[in-house]
């Protein structure tokens, strides 16, 4: 898959491929310092693209993606990087006027899979405002 231009591409998009390129990088040299050429061929890549992925500059397409994670011996969540560390890659910090419930979607969309916890609203008959009922983790269970 071709990567972006980078001229027009989203900063919070570029962090977040460099992101989950370190963590490859990090869980080959982890898997018994298995080298670039050998996870390439294992999943239909080649050693190039496979340097570009783990540097940001290329995307991949999903099922590559569980593949590598597959190859690894690892669950794909471990390859995604946190909100946090998104945002922080970008020096982004969110303004404190923020809405929680708009705060707490921002860091879902940017953390891209990280869990989070989501409320259950219920209105309150005596006022008529939404009142949390329920708080439950949104966590896969794979």
């Amino acid at each position: 898959m071709r990567s972006s231009d980078s001229k027009t591409e989203v900063p919070a998009v570029k962090q977040f491929y460099r992101e989950v390129g370190i963590r490859i990088r990090q869980a080959r040299k982890l898997s018994d310092n298995m080298t670039q050429e050998a996870l390439a061929m294992s999943v239909g890549l080649t050693r190039t693209s496979l340097t570009n992925i783990e540097k940001g500059r290329q995307r991949m397409l999903l099922h590559t993606f569980t593949e590598i994670a597959a190859a690894l011996g690892i669950n794909p969540s471990q390859l995604l990087p946190g909100k946090e560390n998104v945002l922080n890659g970008i020096g982004v910090k969110l303004p404190s006027s923020l809405a929680q419930d708009e705060r707490e979607f921002v860091e879902r969309a940017i953390g891209a899979g990280a869990p989070y916890e989501t409320y259950q609203t219920k209105t309150n008959s005596r006022e008529g405002k939404p009142t949390p009922s329920r708080k439950r983790n949104n966590q896969g269970s794979n």
